[in-house]
């Protein structure tokens, strides 16, 4: 089947964010760790508990920081699945509220025109941009919106998206939005730019047709796409490796960059001048099709350079006590399984053991950086008898 990934051997990215359920134990303290040693001390790097949102306890709402405050829209906040469980989402709302981590105070904002679950939010020059798709039994049928929030007037505007954009991601380069394409797999779509209100394609990248495709900003005019081959059943005989392709938006055309030697290539953020991928893990095929080695998931790629290279090792295993959640990055870090990234320390980089915020676990929070500082709020708290969503919001600062 197109699309299907190899068989991989070891503990890829976690799909849960651990956070609070209570209260007590929020200052604890991170631990350094350098690259490839198995050494780590404690650093003066902590979690703090921020003061409760104006809303409902919930999951899965979009959250962006805006460069002053932090913005928490939408999301679920009826109806949790037990552990284990597959059922219909419960409610999916509208409101939001911004954070001021200046003075950690909260206000409510306007509601958005449609419910929000989960989307990627994009912001240029105080606005932000979703690409709202239509939650719901029919929502797939139904053509995605593009939402737009400005801050300072707290203002919604709704806007057409690109035709045919039900599986299409937002990102932008400079003051340009940009809507492309994250999988080929049922049909070539083309990517497109945001052109005095009208989208435009963008010219066929050197790397269509693929998959498990990601774009991601580099200064004002480049754009570097990360992309798998769309092969029948790849990674089967050979390892579904990471390609690349640049965009110059002044010239508008493509260029092909150098193949990696990873094997994920799903969490790309612009982290510390880097292109960083902080997934870690690996796969060597499995007995049927062994590749010889362990491929990596994650990697870093050097946009300067035009080069590839590894992320540092990790001197320890990911365990329970650490904050494990989904690979998100910032402008100057990055996280994963409990494990923050600083790729530009030293000449390989540096790995920060990050424990949980409390005792207890949450599922599918928000989060956003904001800097250095990672802010996280809601998730669903699960105990022996029951599932509950939390509101709590908490912040780690190195």
């Amino acid at each position: 089947m197109v699309g299907n990934r190899s068989c991989r051997i070891a503990a890829s990215a976690g799909l849960f964010v651990v956070l609070a359920g209570t209260a007590g134990c929020g200052d604890e303290p991170a631990t350094q760790i350098a690259a490839g040693s198995g050494t780590t001390t404690t650093s003066g790097a902590h979690w703090q508990r921020l003061p409760d949102a104006p809303l409902s306890p919930r999951a899965s709402s979009v959250m962006v920081s805006s460069g002053t405050e932090v913005l928490v829209i939408g999301g679920q906040d009826t109806a949790p699945c037990p552990p284990g469980a597959d059922c219909a989402p419960g409610r999916i709302t509208r409101d939001g509220a911004a954070l001021d981590l200046t003075t950690r105070t909260w206000r409510t904002i306007a509601p958005a025109p449609r419910p929000l679950l989960g989307e990627q939010a994009v912001v240029i020059d105080g606005v932000v941009h979703v690409l709202a798709q239509n939650h719901g039994p029919d929502g797939y049928d139904k053509p995605a919106r593009l939402l737009s929030y400005d801050v300072a007037t707290d203002q919604w505007r709704e806007a057409a998206a690109p035709a045919n954009s039900i599986g299409a991601a937002l990102t932008s380069s400079g003051a340009k939005l940009l809507a492309y394409e994250t999988s080929h797999e049922q049909g070539l779509v083309p990517d497109r730019i945001l052109d005095g209100g009208t989208w435009r394609d963008l010219p066929r990248d050197p790397l269509a047709p693929s998959f498990d495709r990601v774009m991601v900003a580099v200064g004002d005019e480049r754009l570097i796409l990360f992309a798998h081959e769309l092969v029948t059943n790849p990674g089967a005989d050979k390892p579904s490796i990471v390609q690349a392709a640049e965009y110059d938006l002044a010239k508008q055309t493509w260029r092909r960059l150098p193949d990696s030697e990873i094997i994920g290539g799903w969490y790309w953020s612009h982290t510390d001048g880097l292109l960083v991928d902080p997934s870690i893990g690996g796969a060597d095929g499995g007995q049927t099709g062994n590749y010889g080695r362990v491929y990596p998931e994650g990697g870093i790629f050097d946009p300067r350079a035009r080069q590839w290279r590894p992320l540092p090792a990790l001197p320890a295993e990911p365990s329970d006590d650490l904050w494990q959640g989904p690979a998100t990055g910032g402008p100057e870090l990055a996280i994963v399984r409990g494990f923050v990234l600083d790729p530009g320390a030293g000449k390989d980089g540096r790995w920060i053991r990050l424990p949980q915020p409390v005792r207890g676990a949450a599922e599918d929070p928000a989060a956003a950086w904001v800097g250095d500082r990672l802010v996280a709020f809601g998730g669903t708290v699960h105990t022996d008898r029951k599932s509950a969503f939390t509101a709590d919001t908490w912040m780690w600062q190195q």
